[in-house]
């Protein structure tokens, strides 16, 4: 049986969760260009667990990040225009379908969130620690991160569960 293909609207907390997205891709972007002179010719490019610079490259590198961050926007945004493809934990159905929909694209959305606003984390994180030599990244944060990133997609298959007819 083929699913249904129906027009999700958009609420206000999708427009959050997207314009955060853009908000925190678009600092990570000029937060680097703007320090860019400033920035020592090797920088840190990777952290070990404990949060320490453990490799070093040119300061070019660092646009890998949120470029990538780029990238999985854009494709976790073409990705949402589908939701009748997503993998869901019951069968979809006409009675069902705007609900299980509705909650696929809203938990894609808030991942695509956080992913951002980890880029602009790491991004922040290490101007701070080259220009104003601060402290690195913290590893508690980029865990709580990971936390809401593995525990969306387990909170979303919870929910849809109740959608059963």
């Amino acid at each position: 049986m083929s699913r249904p293909r129906i027009h999700i609207k958009k609420t206000r907390l999708d427009y959050f969760f997207e314009g955060i997205s853009i908000i925190s891709l678009a600092l990570s972007f000029i937060l680097l260009i703007y320090y860019f002179g400033k920035y020592p010719s090797s920088v840190a490019i990777h952290y070990n667990a404990i949060g320490q610079a453990d490799s070093f490259g040119s300061r070019w590198l660092l646009f890998i990040l949120p470029t990538t961050g780029l990238i999985t926007y854009v494709g976790m945004t073409y990705l949402n225009r589908f939701p009748h493809i997503f993998n869901y934990p019951i069968e979809v159905s006409e009675h069902n379908a705007e609900v299980l929909y509705t909650i696929g694209k809203r938990t894609i959305s808030f991942m695509k969130m956080t992913i951002c606003l980890l880029v602009l984390y790491i991004t922040f994180s290490q101007t701070s620690s080259m220009i104003f030599h601060r402290s690195g990244v913290n590893v508690f944060i980029i865990l709580i991160f990971l936390l809401c990133l593995g525990a969306a997609p387990i909170y979303a298959a919870v929910k849809m569960n109740k959608a059963r007819p």
